[in-house]
């Protein structure tokens, strides 16, 4: 009772401080929970015997109505398996069919064989694999079966004695999740049960089956009451366990999973069940959990334009891999909802794989018609979780970068050294990839693809840094957005780091330029000499070419739609040495390809690349860039038909660049450092670290920039501010 009496403590405490009702908890300890009105009347923990014919309804048109011929389908070859020549596993998936089905028709043999499976699902061929399925399945397996219960003893099938049986074998199987959870994070048997996904899983399948099990108390097997109390401890609470509130080491107070999309979807198949169950049976609204809420919009927002998933760390492209379950929860988000139809309309209608009786219970069609592109600004800085948006629309022609400044302990294997990096994706396209997860490679290709050789940062004196730990506490290399800023005229991220192997710092400032293209500016500074390796990773080697030139190179590859599109990478400084290569890529489940990355090498002290990233169709005339000569620092000048955009950029050999103290100082002290060039027979002078001006038939639309003091274009004064700031002015309009 003393375990009980701790879980209450601990779950009273995180109720309270996220807003929770905490009426349904025991108030002393070895109290029973509160059980659910009409508890005896089954179903109960996912709907209710009056919600059955909305369930029959809705399986007669529509989407839902394909994926009730698929369970029909799978009960009816669940029919004539021989309960004791059937596998366990190939069971636990049939009874959820067979049991769901009886609901919907009231089919007797759907019923009967439910009930046979129920009853004697000891008979069968016992299932113990190795110790990577078996503590990722298992929870499942049990939920199902746990659920397959709830709605046979609903409809009477089950006499007092067969009633006792299958919820003993239910138990049986919740034992050993929950003696799973519990024991040491090292298990030789099952090293994977109490880590990163797998635990939640196990808690939220653990969870499900004591709730469906009500007021089972065994001395033996145990308590469901008990059972109920550590998962949601282990969740939300203090379980115990070597570290708590579980479900936040997994994801960030903003929404981000830190194993990447697939590994969001992986576990949270499992948990909305879960959070659904806790909402109806014990009144615990766990969908207003902030860690739970922002985890749906973070996979809106950072979505791909054509409605794929980004493929960072584990993030399967295809969305029925790494998302599909926007339509589970969009009536539990009102204001939401609109914007999650959508992107599950976007892309393909998905259902988790073999998930078609979860998508039933949980999908509304009525909120079909309310879908609709996001509200929100299409740019998004996810700070906490290391995740910067830049996002030009929500059309499919849209141009977005996904910039990472991972920093928060994760002990996943999933997590990838991929500080700093981004990924590009225009007009249809992905154009700057990372290659994925790797592990349908057989052979070491799939350790290059999780290394940072792979991603699109720096490398150093070619090592592998940045590094990552695997750890709940410890962090390599951390990774921090210092600059977030966005508006219609140009959005800035910045992001510092520090590779502590070899003792550099940092600095990767992105400009997203009129919402069109990508300047990307890295400042690495040290006390010693190195080899600095500039990385962008490209597509399909066999779909695509790359055209080299001197200064950079062009990128070309179709779209799904078929047209060519490019991307133009100017290296407008350093002088850089230029070398393409191949290498392997896996981000779309068994598949494998080589890609193209273009690699830009510099030697020196301390190094600043300027990169321009300017994607387009293959048929649209590209820009022309131009160095200017300057004074102060760098110049450099954008002509695109009538448009034309100017950079300056101060001189960054006065200080660390992670820190910019030296010009910090200066203007601090009044003593403007200007940066000065002339374009198109005007001067351009600035009191600025970066400023960008975009102009359209010689109209000045656009300024940006970043601790800027004063800005004059020929005799206009274009911005006067009294102390240095970082803004973005829009005029012209």
């Amino acid at each position: 009772m003393a375990v009980r009496s701790c879980l209450r403590v601990t779950l009273l405490a995180a109720c309270l401080a996220a807003g929770f009702s905490v009426a349904s908890l025991p108030t002393r300890a070895g109290e029973n929970l509160a059980r659910p009105a009409g508890q005896s009347s089954r179903p109960y923990v996912l709907f209710g015997k009056d919600d059955i014919p909305r369930l029959r309804e809705k399986v007669q048109s529509g989407v839902a109505a394909t994926w009730w011929a698929t369970v029909r389908e799978r009960a009816e070859r669940a029919l004539s398996k021989v309960v004791e020549k059937t596998s366990e596993r190939d069971l636990r998936y049939d009874v959820l069919d067979l049991a769901f089905a009886y609901l919907i028709t009231d089919d007797d043999r759907y019923g009967l064989k439910a009930r046979e499976i129920l009853l004697n699902i000891d008979r069968s061929v016992q299932w113990r694999p190795g110790p990577g399925d078996f503590p990722w399945r298992w929870p499942q397996l049990t939920m199902q079966t746990a659920l397959a219960y709830d709605w046979i003893a609903g409809a009477g099938l089950l006499n007092e004695e067969e009633d006792r049986r299958a919820r003993a074998l239910i138990a049986q199987a919740a034992k050993i999740i929950y003696d799973g959870l519990r024991g040491p994070e090292d298990q030789k048997a099952n090293p994977y049960w109490n880590l990163v996904n797998f635990r939640l899983r196990n808690d939220a399948g653990l969870g499900v089956t004591a709730l469906a099990l009500g007021d089972f108390d065994d001395p033996e097997l145990g308590s469901a009451e008990e059972w109920a109390a550590y998962a949601q401890a282990d969740l939300f609470g203090e379980s115990g366990w070597v570290v708590d509130h579980y479900l936040s080491q997994m994801v960030t107070a903003d929404g981000v999973y830190k194993e990447g999309s697939s590994y969001a979807q992986d576990s949270f198949r499992m948990l909305i069940p879960y959070l659904y169950a806790m909402k109806r049976v014990r009144g615990v609204d766990y969908f207003r959990y902030p860690q739970v809420r922002n985890l749906f919009g973070w996979l809106v927002k950072t979505m791909l334009p054509d409605g794929s998933q980004p493929s960072v760390d584990t993030g399967w492209a295809p969305a029925a891999y790494s998302s599909g379950m926007h339509h589970w929860v969009a009536s539990q988000y009102p204001e939401e909802a609109p914007a999650y139809m959508w992107a599950w309309q976007k892309e393909g209608r998905p259902v988790p794989a073999g998930d078609q009786v979860l998508a039933i219970i949980f999908y509304e069609p009525a909120m079909e018609a309310s879908a609709a592109p996001p509200r929100w600004e299409p740019t998004q800085f996810f700070e906490e979780g290391g995740y910067a948006v830049l996002r030009s629309g929500w059309n499919d022609d849209a141009t977005m970068m996904l910039l990472l400044a991972e920093h928060v302990p994760d002990r996943s294997s999933h997590e990838q050294p991929d500080q700093t990096s981004f990924l590009l994706f225009s007009r249809g396209a992905y154009l700057a990839i990372d290659p994925g997860d790797g592990r349908d490679y057989p052979d070491r290709r799939h350790y290059w693809i999780r290394s940072p050789y792979a991603h699109n940062l720096v490398i150093v004196d070619g090592q592998s840094s940045p590094e990552v730990a695997w750890s709940y506490s410890e962090v390599k290399d951390p990774a921090y957005f210092d600059l977030t800023l966005a508006a219609r005229g140009a959005d800035i991220a910045r992001v510092r780091m520090h590779y502590d192997k070899v003792d550099v710092d940092i600095r990767r400032t992105v400009l997203f330029a009129r919402r069109e293209y990508f300047i990307v500016v890295d400042d690495l500074h040290s006390d010693g000499e190195h080899r600095y390796d500039w990385q962008i990773h490209l597509g399909r080697a066999d779909r695509g070419k790359l055209d080299m030139r001197p200064d950079g190179a062009t990128w070309t590859i179709p779209n799904d739609r078929g047209r060519n599109v490019s991307l133009d990478i100017w290296f407008a400084a350093p002088s850089v040495q230029l070398t393409s290569a191949t290498g392997p890529t896996n981000y779309v489940p068994r598949e494998t390809f080589d890609h193209v990355y273009l690699k830009a090498t510099s030697n020196g002290q301390d190094a600043r690349y300027v990169t321009f990233l300017y994607p387009r169709y293959e048929s649209d005339p590209p820009p022309q860039l131009e160095r200017l000569p300057a004074s102060g620092g760098e110049a450099f000048a954008l002509f695109d038909g009538e448009r034309l955009d100017v950079l300056l950029l101060r001189s960054a050999d006065t200080g660390d660049p992670a820190t910019n103290s030296a010009a910090a100082s200066a203007q601090s002290q009044g003593r403007a450092r200007l940066v000065r060039a002339v374009v198109a027979g005007e001067e351009i002078e600035a009191d600025a670290e970066l400023l960008y001006v975009s102009r359209d038939h010689g109209v000045t639309r656009v300024i940006a920039g970043i601790a800027v003091g004063n800005v004059r274009m020929g005799k206009d004064t274009l911005i006067s501010t009294g102390a240095p700031v970082t803004a973005v002015w829009e005029t012209g309009r």
